[in-house]
């Protein structure tokens, strides 16, 4: 339901282009192992225990890196939370 952020509107289009790089930018900047699980768990749609079985390493690691990945891009994100809340139509 973004109806503003679609290809009709090119401020959308600009702000969805800025977040994108944004998300990229902050995923980048993230330490290796951190980087590797949240991109199996968002890129390759894997669970914690499959992540924790192809890395050899615990669940609640899984857990852990998680949380600090998504931390990391929420403080990343927080200047644009208005924006992308701005162009959320419910």
């Amino acid at each position: 339901m973004l109806l503003a952020w679609g290809s009709d509107y090119p401020l959308g289009q600009l702000y969805r282009k800025e977040v994108t790089d944004i998300l990229e930018q902050g995923v980048s900047n993230l330490p290796e192992c951190c980087r590797e699980i949240f991109r199996l768990s968002r890129d390759k749609e894997m669970d914690y225990n499959r992540i924790a079985d192809r890395l050899g390493i615990s669940k609640n690691t899984v857990k852990t890196q998680i949380k600090i990945a998504l931390a990391h891009l929420r403080r990343a994100l927080k200047d644009y939370l208005g924006i992308i809340l701005s162009f959320i139509i419910i």
